[in-house]
């Protein structure tokens, strides 16, 4: 069987939310899904119950989600990627809604927060950049995360994706996750 969907999900010191995450996808794993998660080299490196999540250990730890996210890309052998942050978590439905969208180039998603509510209608807001709002052909991929930056590197990364056709799930399936220590919590 194709493996449509390829999930990335980098992690450092976090294993109590990469635990709860996968969780969650558990019950939505199927035959056309993988699930790569990168262990940026965690002090103490993540195991799972899961035998579908492909675990990746990093030997150090590289001080941002780019290198994981590269890893993650090198590996992943899905026809689309998506890309999920570890102290994030996405809906009981999340793969069953992306799967049947898997005709365009790229995929909007919808998604919230305690403090942020984004409905997509056709494109996100501007100032929504982030990768994980985003579902990939792989194909499209032709580019890498700047391993030198540590924050704004799904921007540029999304700068350099050129894309043709795209469609939007108006439905909210990630829940994106403001930690005290958050890039969001900082820019409000």
């Amino acid at each position: 069987m194709e493996i449509l969907l390829s999930i990335i999900i980098p992690t450092y010191n976090l294993n109590e939310y990469a635990d709860r995450l996968l969780d969650v996808l558990d019950k939505q794993i199927n035959d056309k899904v993988e699930v790569i998660l990168v262990d940026d080299g965690s002090d103490i490196p993540y195991s799972s119950k899961y035998d579908w999540v492909k675990i990746i250990r990093l030997p150090t730890n590289s001080g941002g989600a780019s290198k994981p996210r590269n890893v993650g890309l090198d590996n992943a052998i899905g026809k689309y990627v998506a890309f999920i942050d570890v102290d994030d978590s996405v809906s009981k439905d999340y793969i069953e809604t992306i799967l049947p969208k898997l005709k365009t180039d790229i995929i909007f998603l919808s998604w919230r927060s305690e403090k942020h509510s984004v409905v997509v209608i056709s494109k996100p807001p501007k100032w929504n950049c982030s990768v994980w709002s985003r579902v990939y052909r792989r194909e499209i991929i032709n580019t890498r995360f700047d391993e030198n930056l540590k924050i704004a590197e799904d921007w540029k990364f999304n700068q350099e994706i050129k894309y043709e056709s795209y469609t939007h799930i108006s439905k909210q399936i990630y829940y994106y996750n403001i930690r005290e220590n958050s890039l969001i919590r900082s820019v409000k």
